[in-house]
């Protein structure tokens, strides 16, 4: 069984004030931390167990390299939060754009069906896809982003009933626009599922902002808030799942420590919450992550 090492919803958004092209930057990143998560369709036993919680350390490898093909042009490979990318750059003037493929990781396996007592075996999840990302300057000011991904997900030895089958296709659309140590992003996502039962969409809204405290360390918070509709009644609970998720973010940088040239620390932290009116889907994760990065 794949085990999980990071919680790919909370990392994936914990980003770092940066410049445009801050992804042609080669680096690479060791780290280790813990996380503290209740999620009952990944490692709770029963449908009745809805107060275990689970305490879990992992360890992360982040690193990028690129290829500069000519003045414009560069092809990458980089693996960051569980997302492994192989990709190419194109930059036209001020724009931008980026396509490329991508392996999840850091999927979490699932229960065969999280609804029934004496769950012993997981169905075993994979998670893979593409992107395309458009940056460009929206005015003097402000510089935006538009991210559109599509993942496919496939649970193998799935054992839930037609109407809540979870095979599916995700189409995650994204804006994300900077000004200064601002940031403003706009998440819109579409699953649709083989089972209407877990066929959702997701609104969503990320604000943060960078602080230089010192000629080396900075530091950067990120608030989150979304809900998240499912199409059809739940045929297990009898209920329509309607849930909101809010958490909050926070990575301190500290460059060259001890004076060691292209060297950094960093130290991640943050929460995430999913209150639905079903408790069965309530879930809640916090962690911690230290990390020791080289630039290149």
């Amino acid at each position: 069984m794949k085990k999980n090492n990071i919680v790919k919803s909370l990392l994936l958004s914990a980003l770092i004030v940066s410049t445009s092209f801050a992804s042609e930057k080669n680096f690479i990143e060791m780290g280790m931390g813990f996380n503290y998560s209740k999620d009952n369709f990944t490692h709770q036993d029963s449908i009745n167990d809805k107060n275990k919680n689970q305490t879990k350390g992992f360890a992360n490898l982040a690193f990028a390299y690129n290829f500069e093909l000519n003045e414009n042009y560069t092809a990458y490979i980089k693996a960051e939060h569980g997302i492994f990318k192989l990709g190419s750059g194109y930059k036209m003037n001020n724009n931008k754009v980026d396509f490329g493929f991508l392996l999840n990781l850091a999927a979490k396996d699932e229960w065969q069906n999280p609804f029934v007592s004496n769950n012993s075996d997981k169905a075993e999840l994979k998670e893979r896809g593409f992107y395309i990302d458009y940056s460009f300057p929206l005015n003097q000011n402000i510089y935006s982003t538009i991210k559109y991904q599509m993942t496919n997900k496939e649970y193998k030895n799935d054992k839930l009933t037609a109407a809540l089958k979870r095979d599916g296709i995700k189409h995650t659309l994204k804006l994300n626009n900077s000004y200064e140590t601002y940031v403003v992003n706009f998440i819109y996502e579409r699953y649709n599922a083989d089972g209407k039962a877990s066929s959702y969409q997701t609104y969503g809204l990320e604000a943060g902002k960078g602080f230089k405290m010192t000629d080396k360390l900075s530091v950067f918070t990120l608030l989150n808030l979304e809900t998240i509709r499912y199409d059809e009644t739940n045929p297990v609970l009898d209920e329509k799942i309607d849930a909101t998720i809010y958490g909050a973010k926070l990575k301190f940088n500290y460059d060259t420590p001890f004076n060691y040239k292209n060297t950094y620390l960093s130290l991640l932290t943050g929460f995430e919450k999913m209150k639905a009116n079903e408790h069965f889907y309530d879930k809640k994760n916090s962690f911690m992550m230290i990390s020791l990065g080289y630039r290149f």
